[in-house]
C-alpha cells in the first residue's frame, strides 16, 4: 500500500521523492536513477533501469544481498 502511494506521489507534477532502500528490486519500479553510497561516497549512479551495468563492487555486493534476501527472485 505504501508503495502504491509513493507510485501515485511520483506521478503528480511537481512532486520529487528522495526513496533510500537497500532493496534494489523496488528501484525499477519507483526510481528514475540509482545512486549507491558506501561511507558517504557516491559509487555509483546510472539509471534505474541499468541495475545490470552496476560496476563499482559495494553496488555489487548489494546486489547480491538483494538476491540473497529475495531468495534470488530480483
Amino acid at each position: 500500500a505504501i508503495l502504491r502511494e509513493l507510485l501515485a506521489l511520483r506521478d503528480r507534477d511537481g512532486v520529487g521523492l528522495l526513496f533510500i532502500t537497500h532493496d534494489l528490486r523496488i528501484v525499477p519500479r519507483l526510481a528514475d536513477r540509482l545512486f549507491v553510497m558506501h561511507e558517504g561516497q557516491l559509487v555509483e549512479d546510472l539509471p534505474a533501469d541499468r541495475l545490470n551495468q552496476m560496476s563499482s563492487d559495494h553496488a555489487r555486493a548489494l546486489w547480491k544481498a538483494t538476491a540473497r534476501i529475495s531468495g534470488g527472485v530480483l
